[in-house]
């Protein structure tokens, strides 16, 4: 009796070599491309809609989707907008007050200071993927009257996993793409836990 030769796990995925050599800009980019692929009323922007994570004063994870008013090029910055009475804002209040940090009467926090969050996006094209964005949340300036506020997301940790754009960290397209950076340092591979989430998350249950 013959024998079938048993295929590796996520061989019939296989479409490409792993991305191991792919740059840092080229990584970014496809990161941009996966966001703008996002559907949302037609636009080709970085106006897209992301599933933006907090967590609440038990600990708990807490995502809704938030559309995006600015993307930096280089993933430095990201400024999500929405109104000033939503829990999203009362829990990066609450975690910043529980930092000893204090928010100004507009709802500003000063430069640099945030609480652990995340911004992720799905990649539904052809066999998927996603893209998940680790850093520091903060409150910005009020707009629309008051009625809305900026909330200043400063990524330190970047992950993304894409067959369209052909980023995965292995040839079966099971690993993805691993960056992280520290303060305004530049972005670097691998996944070391950045200085600032550290002191970030110190004491936080």
């Amino acid at each position: 009796m013959m024998l079938q030769k048993k295929s590796s796990p996520g061989s019939h995925l296989r479409t490409s070599g792993p991305t191991k050599s792919m740059s840092i800009s080229a990584v970014l980019s496809a990161a941009h491309s996966l966001i703008n692929s996002v559907p949302f009323q037609n636009r080709t922007d970085y106006v897209h809609p992301t599933s933006f994570i907090t967590i609440d004063e038990e600990g708990f994870p807490s995502a809704r989707l938030v559309v995006s008013l600015e993307v930096a090029p280089d993933f430095s910055k990201i400024i999500l907008s929405t109104r000033t009475n939503t829990r999203k804002v009362a829990e990066i209040k609450a975690s910043l007050d529980r930092k000893g940090v204090t928010v100004s009467a507009s709802g500003a926090v000063p430069e640099n200071t945030g609480v652990p969050a995340s911004c992720s996006w799905n990649d539904y094209r052809n066999r998927g993927g996603w893209l998940t964005i680790k850093g520091l949340a903060s409150l910005g300036k009020q707009i629309e009257d008051g009625t809305k506020i900026e909330i200043i997301f400063r990524p330190v940790h970047l992950e993304i996993m894409s067959y369209s754009e052909k980023v995965h960290e292995d040839a079966d397209g099971w690993s993805p793409v691993i960056l992280s950076r520290e303060g305004e340092n530049q972005w670097k591979r691998g996944h070391p836990v950045p200085k600032c989430v550290r002191n970030a998350t110190s004491g936080h249950t």
